[in-house]
């Protein structure tokens, strides 16, 4: 079976939400009965109002279909996020609790995520820069390897240590809140086309 191309569910989920709001916004009302012409074939539609159905299945379905491949099959920004920063974070209270980071309190959070091969390290950093906007411009990602001075295993133990600033944090909310549009939109849509049907 080919594997979807998330991208292409993404827009038409989007395009369903918009579509849907705004042709109840617009109070759109089609004559019956509906002639259509499709390839010079004539069409008459005597429950015109059944497309109303129509499109708001197109737009749950849509709403589905990406709730699927875009968060369950493939890892949510927000789901990366978490696993990067969870039970990593160097500030620590006394009591060995870790610090809540809080997206309007100005205060930095340095982490540190311990990788044991080139390519956990190489994962991590790509991670770090697609789900963390600015944190490789405004901070900087650095990694320090440890050697163990054997041919066989130049890579023993690696670290990242990066910073989480305010602006960071607010920048990956709108990141997760821009990926997660064909939900909450199709599901603003649905309720406001039940609202008025």
């Amino acid at each position: 079976m080919e594997k979807p191309n998330l991208e292409k569910i993404r827009r038409f989920s989007l395009a369903s939400g918009i579509i849907l709001i705004t042709y109840y916004a617009a109070l759109v009302e089609i004559s019956s009965p509906l002639s259509l012409s499709v390839l010079g074939i004539p069409f008459k539609i005597k429950n015109p109002n059944y497309i109303s159905i129509g499109v708001i299945l197109c737009s749950f379905l849509s709403m589905l279909r990406f709730m699927f491949y875009g968060t369950l099959i493939k890892r949510a920004p927000y789901t990366i996020q978490r696993k990067l920063t969870l039970n990593k974070c160097a500030d620590t209270h006394s009591d060995g609790t870790k610090t809540f980071i809080n997206l309007l309190k100005g205060e930095t959070y340095e982490y540190e995520i311990v990788c044991y091969s080139e390519e956990d390290y190489k994962t991590y950093y790509d991670e770090l820069e697609s789900v963390f906007p600015h944190i490789a411009h405004g901070n900087g990602v650095k990694g320090d390897t440890i050697n163990d001075g054997t041919e066989s295993n130049k890579f023993k133990v690696g670290y990242i240590h990066f910073n989480i600033t305010r602006k960071t944090r607010i920048l990956s909310f709108f990141l997760n809140v821009d990926y997660t549009a064909p939900i909450w939109l199709n599901a603003i849509a649905i309720i406001f086309a039940l609202y008025r049907f």
